[in-house]
């Protein structure tokens, strides 16, 4: 199993390193399998916020931070409601959810 985790992680730090985007919809899926819904969903976030948050410090002067913060606003309240919604929401339907969503998604990048 570590192993494994190991291996897709490495291929999703390199994809999305080299391409810029790709590795969490490698990763979520595979944390998902062996650890279930409520553990890969959070840890699979930190990970793509620690991973953002490093492209922003490279690129801090390229910000557009009025675009930034029109973003924001829908953003910010709606992330927490995905949050609260995230807790209470049968783990069934979620991980449901997730894989549908993650194909359906997925398969938009590669028109």
């Amino acid at each position: 199993m570590y192993f494994i985790l190991t291996l897709v992680g490495l291929v999703a730090g390199t994809l999305s390193g080299s391409v810029g985007f790709g590795g969490g919809m490698i990763l979520l899926p595979v944390i998902t399998y062996f650890y279930g819904v409520e553990i890969a969903v959070p840890v699979s976030t930190i990970a793509q916020m620690m991973s953002n948050l490093s492209r922003a410090a490279m690129g801090w002067r390229q910000i557009h931070w009025r675009q930034v913060a029109w973003f924001l606003v829908p953003a910010l309240p709606l992330t927490a409601l995905g949050a609260f919604g995230f807790s209470v929401v049968d783990k069934t339907i979620m991980t449901r959810v997730l894989c549908v969503s993650d194909s359906v998604l997925g398969d938009e990048g590669q028109g």
